[in-house]
């Protein structure tokens, strides 16, 4: 009779199911390790190569005042390798080479692409990087090469807005787009447009306008006024579909005070209206607007064109022989007075400067010369 072996193994369930574990670690790490390697073109088990992280402007509409891009990679990567295969081209434009020059800058594993000028409007851009290495600090070897990246982002299209002269547009805004060459009128035919600001971003527009309807026909009994564009900012308008255009929402009504005059700040949040009350034709001032607020009273002394400045803090208003620097707070005090001026015609983008007129009142030889 055969005694068993006391040194055999006596394996129980446990341990059998400890065993495969570990089989199935080894061979996962395994796969790990090798699958960058195995690969059928761009198709890997598990790919561990390099990538892009991160594209800023992936499937975005960017506009003037968007004038860089930042690619972030999941691994520090050789720049030469990334700047010699970076593209950037427009698919249904493959004429046009070089469509976005700019300059290349890096932080860690970010790289900045900065424009040289804003992109121009009406196309769609298509960005690639394939064959770019890795390369790890303190080593002069290239590791891997990335995965193929590539990534779509487009501008507006072409479009502008206008007051109508002829026949039925006459008297409407019509916005017409050059870039699918369609045209539509905005405005319904009983409201007569006399002045509009469109929104920053192109899916509304604020104008005043006069209802040849009513009994009262005076410039002055314009009304403050909203209409949608049916501007899409999706990258594809049929899967986000935009408000339909033409839509009209009345935003200031003439009931008590008469509108003279407004402006909207350049971001779109807030407008002023220079208003005259009816029960008292001296009280003429400006009105802050803000959504979903009622209109305040800014308090101020009359005076004439104004506008506000870029940073929403200030306005800018010729009042007398100058230009009064006024505050967007109700009631406070004037924050400066430029006498040499006469009238404002822009602002910079960050606020920091302006284009005034000087109507050169202290050179009686240059009366009747304004400078700029």
């Amino acid at each position: 009779m055969l005694k068993p072996d006391k040194f055999s193994p006596n394996l129980f369930p446990i341990d059998l199911a400890a065993i495969a574990s570990i089989l199935g670690l080894f061979i996962l790490v395994l796969l790990l390790l090798l699958s960058g390697n195995i690969c059928q073109g761009d198709r890997c088990w598990v790919d561990t190569r390099p990538k892009v992280a991160q594209f800023s402007w992936d499937n975005e509409v960017i506009r003037a005042a968007d004038n860089a891009f930042v690619l972030e990679f999941n691994r520090p990567m050789d720049h030469q390798s990334v700047e010699a295969n970076l593209t950037l081209s427009i698919p249904d434009k493959p004429e046009i080479t070089d469509p976005l020059p700019g300059r290349l800058s890096w932080a860690g594993r970010r790289l900045a692409y900065t424009l040289n000028f804003p992109a121009p409007y009406g196309d769609r851009y298509q960005i690639n990087l394939q064959d770019a290495q890795e390369k790890f600090r303190g080593s002069n070897e290239l590791g891997q090469e990335m995965q193929p990246f590539e990534a779509v982002f487009r501008t507006p299209d072409r479009i502008f807005a206008y007051i109508g002269l002829e026949r039925e547009e006459a008297g409407r805004l019509v916005l017409y787009n050059l870039t699918q060459q369609r045209k539509t009128l905005l405005t319904p035919p009983n409201l007569v447009v006399t002045e509009f600001h469109p929104y920053p971003d192109g899916q509304s527009i604020l104008f005043t306008a006069l209802d040849n309807s009513s009994t009262r026909n005076s410039l002055l009994e314009q009304q403050l006024y909203r209409v949608t564009t049916g501007v899409s900012l999706a990258l594809d308008p049929q899967e986000r579909p935009p408000q339909a255009a033409g839509q009209v929402s009345l935003v200031l009504d003439n009931e008590t005070h008469q509108l003279l005059n407004f402006d909207l700040s350049a971001d779109g949040t807030i407008i002023v209206a220079q208003r005259i009350s009816r029960e008292n034709p001296t009280d003429v001032g400006l009105w802050l607007l803000r959504q979903g607020r009622d209109p305040k009273p800014l308090e101020n002394q009359p005076g004439g064109m104004f506008q506000i400045a870029p940073d929403n803090a200030l306005i800018a208003m010729a009042q007398g022989e100058g230009i009064a620097l006024l505050s967007l707070e109700p009631g406070a005090e004037p924050l400066d007075f430029l006498a040499q001026f006469g009238m404002v015609l822009d602002f910079s983008p960050d606020g920091t400067t302006a284009a005034m007129v000087d109507f050169n009142r202290n050179s009686p030889e240059m009366l009747y010369t304004r400078s700029l």
